[in-house]
């Protein structure tokens, strides 16, 4: 019931938690790790690499994904159409924790200046 902020992005997930047998037909980002990335819809899982290697999926035919379809022709369309969700832009990395210091008296981690 809370008022959502304004910069958030993404899709409510309540219609799905209220309904789960619902169809849902909008993909999943994953970061996994610094520039690589996956989506997910329910049919295809693409997952694109910071070498720009890439790796295709068809979770309808092939659910354990043992056969890589990037590179079969005909299917740039779905390359394309889940790579959009990719940011072109990653976020940069939190901070690393040797730049943290801990207040002795809180025991609180404080960024270092």
């Amino acid at each position: 019931g809370l008022p959502a902020p304004g910069a958030l992005d993404g899709r409510s997930l309540v219609p799905l938690l209220n309904e789960p047998d619902r169809s849902w037909d909008y993909p999943v980002l994953i970061s996994m790790y610094r520039g690589q990335y996956a989506v997910r819809s329910q049919h295809w899982r693409y997952i694109r690499y910071p070498d720009s290697s890439e790796e295709l999926y068809d979770h309808w035919t092939d659910p354990n994904e043992w056969t890589n379809l990037a590179s079969m022709p005909g299917l740039e369309f779905v390359k394309q159409r889940l790579g959009r969700l990719i940011p072109a832009d990653p976020a940069p990395d939190a901070p690393d924790r040797s730049e943290y210091k801990v207040d002795a008296s809180t025991g609180e981690f404080i960024l270092k200046e």
